[in-house]
């Protein structure tokens, strides 16, 4: 069933359309199987049609009452029995596809009675007993773009039919290396070119990753190892940050909020600030500079801060005159301990004198 989706030209051997020979069969096996070699498939197409012509009927020729009378005089489920124009229509029936027959130099269509599964078909030519095939789908530019344009109508409108295409794309792209390759390539080029299809890209994965969670980690982890391994773009996302934390006034705000929550609950993060933050006040000295202008603003702008500081300072004066009154202290005692000279004379200044 698959394989009717390509669309085939199979010459037939006999010039008397549209009854076609025993080898009927066989080229519409070529067409659905892309082969004619086993016997058993050709026989198995053949018994199909006959077992569908049974349970869902169709025309018959005028010469028969019925299409129980029709199948057992001709024979048709045994080999060798010729098909005709019945089980042609019966075959577009059956595959859900067009069968085109090749008839005083022109086409003949058979459609599918019920949805079809393609609108592409299958295309049988009596010539010479000579079997060739040919992709009419690759060679005619025009035939094609009409194809493709009603494949994407049904595809937008039939969601079943969607659905249907859906899976065997995930399935043949999980299977099938090189076309999984040449997937990704073309998508790649998409992306680039199309400036539509790149802004739906782009506004998909920005819903997928706010709804999927384990979708949501999954980048996280991938863009933590690009960003630790790939420099190129390391430098570049970090260029990218600075440019966005200038412009983007919310995304700034946001930044620094977490930036402060991380101080406070991050103790090693912390730690790591401080020494980073002392390292570029002794050696940068427009940073330096900076910091000092804005704690003076912040000082002169900001009452409790200034409180605090004006705390803070005489906090640490307090802290000095209490080291250093321990210092006087300390010096008192010894002062009054070597008042009186010393306890014992060196022996050795004694020796000299």
């Amino acid at each position: 069933m698959v394989a009717v989706v390509e669309e085939v030209e199979a010459v037939v051997s006999r010039s008397d359309p549209p009854i076609l020979s025993p080898s009927g069969f066989i080229q519409v096996s070529q067409a659905v199987c892309g082969t004619q070699k086993h016997h058993r498939k050709i026989r198995k197409i053949r018994l199909a049609i006959v077992k569908h012509l049974k349970a869902n009927g169709g025309m018959f020729r005028s010469e028969y009452s019925s299409m129980e009378e029709y199948l057992t005089v001709s024979k048709m489920a045994y080999v060798g029995s010729w098909a005709t124009e019945v089980e042609i229509q019966a075959a577009a029936d059956f595959f859900g596809v067009s069968i085109f027959t090749y008839c005083d130099g022109c086409w003949l269509e058979y459609s599918c009675k019920d949805r079809p599964l393609s609108y592409q078909g299958i295309y049988l030519e009596n010539c010479n007993f000579l079997n060739i095939v040919q992709i009419k789908y690759r060679t005619n530019m025009s035939h094609r773009n009409t194809l493709k344009a009603m494949s994407k109508t049904e595809y937008h409108k039939n969601k079943c039919h969607r659905d249907t295409v859906k899976e065997r794309s995930k399935a043949k792209y999980r299977k099938n290396k090189s076309h999984r390759v040449r997937v990704k390539e073309m998508s790649i080029m998409k992306y680039r070119t199309n400036k539509s299809h790149r802004v739906r890209v782009k506004e998909i994965s920005i819903i997928k990753y706010r709804t999927n969670k384990s979708h949501r980690v999954r980048v996280k982890e991938i863009s933590r190892i690009k960003y630790r391994t790939n420099k190129s773009h390391r430098v570049r996302v970090k260029e990218i940050s600075r440019i966005k934390y200038r412009t983007n006034k919310s995304h700034r705000v946001r930044v620094k909020e977490m930036s402060k929550i991380k101080y406070r609950t991050n103790k090693s993060h912390r730690v790591r600030v401080q020494e980073m933050s002392k390292i570029k006040y002794r050696t940068n000295k427009s940073h330096r500079l900076n910091v000092k202008s804005m704690s003076r603003k912040k000082y002169h702008g900001n009452r409790h801060h200034r409180q605090r500081v004006i705390a803070h300072i005489k906090l640490k004066r307090q802290h000095i005159k209490a080291t250093l009154t321990e210092f006087d202290v300390v010096m008192q005692q010894f002062l009054a301990k070597v008042n009186d000279g010393p306890d014992f004379v060196c022996c050795v200044f004694q020796k000299a004198v």
